[in-house]
């Protein structure tokens, strides 16, 4: 009696444990996540626009709900470096609400910087953008720090299908457009590139 007692949970245990294994192997976890650790070396492409431009230095305008943070970086010859602070307070975070597409985890906030303002002395020039094209498709990437772990998938209310996993920290996020159809992906394109605009 014991022997097929122990039996039982045995097969009940394994079997919890293989439904558990199922779940998480085929959860949002496969979505691919970004190894990008808020530090950017840009080498500009249109490097001729650039140096006539004489930008000195490159900055990061983090936007909150509370309050705004300016990130410094280092203009040269070529392009410019930066590292984004490893922390965000929470002042500037934002909610995460793109209606219609599934947030995996309740009131997780992020931040969202798009473009680098380009600057000569205290004047503001133009700026840096980390993007592409390819046909008629476009590549854009965009900087989001999240407070913690999460992940965006489905289609919003603007029809853009959303395939994100965002690790706490900062992502490299990129929108992949093509005619009317987008796509919001951590999966690197592979193909973009730091280009000046004035």
């Amino acid at each position: 009696m014991m022997n097929k007692m122990y039996l039982f949970f045995g097969k009940l245990l394994a079997a919890t444990l293989c439904s558990v294994l199922f779940v998480t192997s085929c959860g949002d976890d496969d979505l691919p996540t970004s190894s990008f650790d808020g530090a950017i070396v840009a080498s500009v492409e249109n490097q001729t626009d650039y140096a006539a431009a004489g930008v000195t230095k490159a900055v990061a305008l983090i936007e909150g709900m509370l309050n705004d943070v300016e990130v410094n970086g280092t203009a040269s010859n070529t392009g410019f470096t930066m590292n984004l602070p490893s922390t965000l307070e929470r002042g500037l975070l934002q909610p995460i609400n793109i209606l219609g597409a599934k947030v995996s985890r309740n009131n997780v906030r992020w931040a969202e910087i798009w473009e680098i303002d380009a600057l000569k002395d205290t004047d503001l020039i133009g700026a840096f953008v980390y993007e592409n094209e390819d046909g008629d498709t476009s590549f854009r990437c965009f900087f989001a720090y999240a407070e913690r772990k999460v992940t965006i998938t489905g289609v919003d209310d603007d029809d853009c299908t959303w395939n994100v996993s965002l690790k706490q920290g900062w992502n490299r996020v990129f929108l992949i457009t093509t005619g009317s159809s987008q796509e919001m992906t951590t999966k690197d394109p592979g193909n973009l590139k730091w280009y000046f605009l004035d």
